[in-house]
């Protein structure tokens, strides 16, 4: 029977975002379904379902890459390019190209150039015609990069300047995860902060207090321990953290202290002090606008996002508003991305150059991109920064799998790139967070996580005044404010039947004035203002909607727009501006009155209701020309409508002639609806205490939120009640939080490189049973517990080799010199592990291991083992694992003080480990059978009740054996988890049997085989037996640690490592693999079309290998390398564009790679 082909589909990026925004969610769900579920990678056992039979299937056409090359996803007119050869050749390509070309710029960080190309130039074009060009290395477009969209709850009033008395929604939370007992014997006590709203950052100290009021705080200990943390250090002030994406306002009280500051520039003098290309650079850099401000209110929220960013890092222990979480650290401000524009990846590796050139040690990348770029890929990787990431499409808010959909720059895999997702309350996966159980690195509080907002007014209503001419801007429109009934959602609020002519009335005293000298006000009422009820709320004639809201006058029969008009007439009448004068409009388009006809009235209220339409412009650009005019000759204007800017906010008469920046929409949804009137305005007499404030229905929607761009002439005089002080939520802020423990880490261990602080975030994290199958560590942050490493239960140490600095004089336990250090270790029984100790001539280190049972290193109660070697540091323990449990290691200074490397080498990593290895813990009576058919000369079997056990470190367990008639059924457990139940019967003898095989994140396993008595109904017995484990550590082609670069196609097959391998047959095409470990072994298809590849290791030629075989042969291991230091290391293979005589083509095959770590 032939084999079963496969139809493989492949959605690349371009696919992915050309899909409208519903259609993408449901598209990104759907697929992330069937990842969690495993049902897109081929299972053993399933018989042969490959598309790979024979040479003849290969294509031999190019294959498309990742990277898109729609439009819209990168800036007109300009390229990034790097070459490889000569610079000869770099000048001859220019001169080549020179009609194309308008300017070329340097990016020196990654030795590229971005070429601005002319304005008939294709930019794909020119992408192909270099990428085809031998002497270019790469040519991409310089893509898009996005600010986050983020959501926000403010915080009630609790300081004088926090003057918000909203409060937020409580919000049901799920508690059901693993509590985790911390306890943390001999350390320091921990340090409360002063700052007031300090008890509503839960993602601090998360006791369950009430939030705010009425929400509720969540899980207990669902947190980062950080008052523990700060007994040890609060960060050092010479430890700078860069925010790399928007801008933040840096005269905060919780931030100026702690803002950057470029000592070597001199403020104001408009001069390049330091020399590097940027003039006055005192506090950071604005790559977008290409300036110092940082703060910029004309990109509308854009620098709110940086300003709650930096607070939640490094926000003042002050006695004022929030504390960050590593409040003596720097921040600097380095923004290239606006809401509406976006930034570009040459802004990006920009400001990543700058960041690292004045000595940052942390990036928190404030922005996202969908694209694959190679240039801030270079960049990111050859920085010593430490990148840290909020994981998914910040842009979009999809909870997605970024294992399918990634995002970069936190999809990069390298050892500087932290890729943080975000928990809840509960220590669940927040609201629109991204997974990804091999690209999300750990978890860190990112709902409703406090933060400090810009100092600015927003608000619906402003007063102006240039000293010419006086106007009022009323965003809501009166007709939107109740004046009867309560409130819904709170029926303690009355609406004060006196407040729209209240408000109307001091609006209008403030514009009233006899121009002419007439001796009266002559006032011209401009109904343009058609009405529906699109999202409105209000305008419903349901007698519910009458009675409650008391938005509508009890005018029975009457249309809705003949309400709205009456609204403006009656509130004149009842003003006492009986005479005026009236304009009416039939229809959205027609043109409003003249210049003439304005300038023959003292005061003009020009209405523009409530209609939503596709074009709801209902100041005409002819109606702009006229009032800008009429108010430059000295007129007064009350303009008032929910949607009378909505759709001019970027015109001349909204931002130079009325000061105004429309920052956004909102309203009220099921909210008290609280309009604040705002101190030292006209509305000023309603903030007194006894007088409330102004209210709005709790279904009022789509009022335009705006702010003052020039608050010496426009002063924002009725407020939204957002309050300085902000509940926000999503992975943004769990980055934040990322960060600020990053720096506290860094400030206590200022030797680390980025590499190890990210190793001790990841491992020394919270276990949380909801991150267990989503992220890489399965882990929350915690403060303390990366800190604390003097004590049980120490930094839980996962990777192979560790460092530090210890002195025999110093401190036993707690903060300042430490004379010892505590790392944990979970083991799984069978494992055999040598922890080496090595350290300076001069110095004396001694090296202990404790038992789970242990509760404390200082006596020696739960003791297994212990390495003393007088005057010496050179330790050794070995040890095999009698039972799993998390094992502890004690690293002591004996005599002297330096550093030290502790590696700990697991036996059972790679390989096959036969039936007579040690390191398999056989339980019950086994025989021992010798053969020369078994795999090692042996196999032991068992009838009877027993089991054996094997622990390992890899992702990938196979279980060797023999099948034939005597045998029977046996249960599989990984990790004390049931998986399995294979029959071992066959009718024949069939030796060296796959009988199970299994994937699983990479790391330490136990593997169980367990006797079951069972059998099928045609055994002969219920014997089982083992010959061999074989254990794996593989990256397979499909993974993201790798990156391409040419031309190369996917084939799909069970066949190959996770169900498909990557190939090429292009000259020069290259795949690099990222891996952490001391060997790797590189696996390919081999067969009788194939060709030559010269293998790289970190970056060096080492061997060139030959991939041809008379016949197709998978997974075959065709290079290994040298033993390597241990680390993080690259394996890079390039097609060389040759073959062997014997051979009919020159395709290289990748499968994947064979990690030893």
């Amino acid at each position: 029977m032939g084999s079963i082909e496969v139809q493989a589909y492949i959605f690349t990026i371009k696919d992915v975002t050309a899909l409208r925004r519903q259609e993408r969610k449901l598209f990104i769900m759907i697929v992330s379904m069937f990842c969690l579920l495993g049902t897109v990678q081929p299972a053993f056992g399933m018989g042969s379902a490959t598309v790979a039979t024979d040479q003849a299937q290969y294509p031999t056409s190019k294959v498309s890459t990742t990277t898109s090359m729609d439009p819209a996803a990168f800036a007109p007119n300009r390229v990034i390019v790097k070459y490889k050869s000569s610079t000869k050749s770099h000048e001859s390509l220019l001169s080549a190209m020179k009609d194309k070309i308008v300017s070329v710029k340097p990016l020196s960080l990654i030795q590229a150039e971005v070429w601005n190309l002319s304005g008939g130039a294709d930019v794909k074009s020119v992408v192909e015609e270099l990428s085809a060009n031998p002497d270019v290395l790469y040519a991409e477009p310089d893509y898009y990069v996005q600010s986050p969209n983020i959501k926000s709850d403010n915080i009630k009033n609790k300081v004088d300047y926090l003057h918000s008395p909203e409060t937020i929604k409580a919000v049901e939370v799920n508690q059901a995860i693993t509590k985790y007992a911390k306890e943390y014997n001999n350390a320091p006590d921990p340090i409360t902060p002063n700052d007031p709203l300090y008890q509503d950052q839960w993602s601090l100290n998360n006791q369950g207090q009430t939030l705010n009021g009425n929400a509720p705080g969540g899980t207990p200990d669902i947190d980062m321990d950080a008052p523990e943390a700060w007994a040890l250090t609060k960060g050092s002030n010479d430890l700078i953290v860069a925010l790399i994406g928007s801008g933040v306002d840096t005269n905060l009280p919780d931030l100026k202290d702690n803002i950057w500051i470029n000592a070597k520039e001199i403020a104001g003098n408009r001069a390049d002090d330091d020399g590097n290309g940027v003039v006055d650079d005192v506090y950071g850099w604005d790559f977008f606008h290409n300036d110092n401000t940082l703060f910029d209110t004309s990109d509308k929220y854009t620098d709110y996002a940086g300003t709650w960013l930096a607070s939640i890092i490094a926000a003042k222990m002050n006695n004022t508003g929030i504390t960050g979480i590593a409040p003596n650290v720097k921040v600097m401000p380095l923004k290239f991305v606006t809401d509406e524009q976006g930034g570009t990846i040459e802004d990006a590796i920009k400001a990543i150059e700058y960041a690292q050139n004045k000595g940052a040690k942390i990036a928190v990348f404030g922005a996202t991109s969908s694209y694959y770029s190679e240039s801030l890929r270079e960049a990111v990787k050859n920085s010593s920064m430490l990148f840290v990431t909020g994981a998914g499409d910040q842009f979009y808010h999809d909870r997605a799998n970024t294992d399918i959909f990634p995002t970069y720059p936190g999809s990069f895999k390298f050892g500087n790139v932290l890729n943080v997702t975000a928990v809840d309350r509960g220590g669940n996966l927040a609201e629109f967070a991204g997974y990804g159980k091999q690209s999300v690195d750990v978890a860190a509080p990112g709902d409703y996580v406090a933060a400090a907002s810009p100092d600015q007014r927003i608000g619906f209503a402003a007063e102006i005044n240039n000293g010419t001419y006086k106007a009022i801007y009323n965003g809501m429109g009166f007709e939107q404010v109740p004046i009867k009934g309560f409130n819904a959602d709170d029926p303690k609020i009355v609406y004060d039947p006196k407040q729209r002519q209240d408000m109307f009335d001091t609006a209008m005293n403030y514009l009233n004035q006899d121009r002419d000298g007439n001796g009266k006000t002559d006032i011209l009422l401009v109904q343009d203002n058609i009405t529906g009820n699109f999202g409105i709320g209000p305008f419903s004639t349901s007698a519910a909607n009458v009675s409650v809201t008391g938005l509508v006058y009890d005018e029975d029969g009457v249309d809705e727009t003949t309400r709205v008009k009456n609204v403006y007439k009656n509130l004149l009448h009842d003003g006492g501006y009986d005479g005026y004068s009236l304009f009416e409009t039939d229809t959205q388009a027609q043109v409003g009155p003249d210049l003439a006809t304005l300038n023959k009235y003292d005061v003009v209220i020009w209405s523009t209701g409530t209609l939503e339409t596709e074009n709801p412009n209902f100041l005409l650009d002819s109606d702009q020309r006229n009032l800008t005019a009429y108010l430059n000759g000295g007129g007064h204007l009350l303009l008032s409508g929910q949607n009378a800017i909505d759709h001019i906010k970027d015109s001349d008469f909204v931002t130079k002639t009325l000061h105004l920046v429309q920052q956004g929409q909102t309203g009220f949804d099921h909210d008290t609806g609280t309009i604040l009137p705002v101190e030292n305005t006209i509305y000023d007499y309603r903030t007194k205490p006894g007088i409330q404030p102004y209210y709005l229905t709790s279904i009022n929607a789509f009022f335009d939120l705006t702010v003052s761009s020039d608050p010496s002439i426009t002063k924002i005089n009725l407020e939204y009640p957002e309050g300085y002080y902000r509940y926000k939520t999503g992975t943004p802020f769990a980055a934040a939080n990322a960060a600020g423990v990053a720096a506290l880490v860094w400030s206590y261990n200022p030797s680390m490189s980025a590499g190890e602080v990210k190793s001790r975030l990841m491992n020394s994290g919270t276990p949380l049973s909801s991150l267990s199958n989503i992220t890489v560590s399965g882990r929350m942050i915690n403060a303390f517990r990366a800190l604390w490493d003097t004590d049980i239960p120490g930094t839980p140490l996962q990777d192979s080799m560790t460092s530090g600095t210890l002195d025999s004089n110093g401190k036993t336990f707690g903060a300042g010199n430490r004379k010892n250090a505590v790392y944990a270790l979970d083991l799984k029984a069978g494992e055999t592990i040598t922890l080496s100790l090595s350290g300076g001539a001069t110095i004396d280190f001694d090296l202990a291991l404790f038992g789970p049972a242990a509760t404390t290193i200082s006596t020696k109660n739960g003791l297994v083992g212990v390495s003393k070697s007088p005057g010496s540091s050179k330790e050794e323990i070995v040890y095999t694992v009698p039972a799993a449990g998390t094992y502890y290691v004690n690293v002591m200074a004996t005599a002297g003080s330096g550093s030290y490397k502790l590696s700990v080498t697991t036996g059972n990593q790679w390989g096959t480990f036969q039936d007579s290895n040690p390191a398999l813990r056989f339980n019950g009576n086994w025989s021992t059978l010798s053969d020369s058919p078994f795999s090692g000369g042996t196999i032991k079997q068992i009838q009877s009740e027993g089991s054996v056990e094997f622990g390992f470190k890899g992702n990938l367990i196979e279980w060797i054996g023999t099948k034939n008639p005597s045998q029977g059924i046996a249960d599989v457990y990984i990790d004390d988890v049931k998986v399995a139940s294979p029959s071992l019967y066959s009718t024949t003898v069939l030796h060296h049997q796959s009988l199970f095989k299994k994937w699983l994140p990479a790391g330490r396993h136990t593997i169980k085989i367990q006797w079951t008595g069972q059998h099928d109904s045609a055994a002969k017995g219920s014997w089982i037996n083992v010959d061999a484990f074989v254990v794996s550590n593989l990256i397979a082609s499909s993974d993201i640690n790798v990156s391409y670069n040419g031309a190369w196609g996917t084939m799909f097959g069970s066949r190959f490592t996770k169900g498909n391998e990557r190939f090429t047959s292009s000259k020069n095409s290259a795949a690099e693999f990222v891996f952490t470990g001391t060997r790797v072994t590189l696996m390919s298809n081999t067969g009788s079309n194939r060709g030559k590849a010269q293998i790289f290791i970190d970056g060096n030629p080492v061997k060139t290998v030959d991939l041809y075989s008379m016949s197709i042969q998978y997974q075959v291991p065709v290079f290994t390398s040298d033993k390597l230091n241990w680390g993080i290391h690259t394996i890079k293979v390039v097609n060389i564009g040759d073959r062997n005589a014997s051979s009919s083509g020159q395709i290289v095959t990748i499968d994947a790679i064979n990690v030893l770590n």
